[in-house]
């Protein structure tokens, strides 16, 4: 299971940088620092 959540989380990701500083990559990277 963990497997499949970070394997969405690293699609999101990719997808994100892929349009460029998009706020979905922000709030991606805010979110991880939270949970870190």
């Amino acid at each position: 299971m963990d497997k499949i959540i970070y394997g969405a989380a690293a699609i999101l990701m990719i997808a994100a940088i892929a349009y460029g500083g998009s706020w979905l990559y922000q709030f991606l990277l805010e979110l991880f620092k939270k949970t870190a």
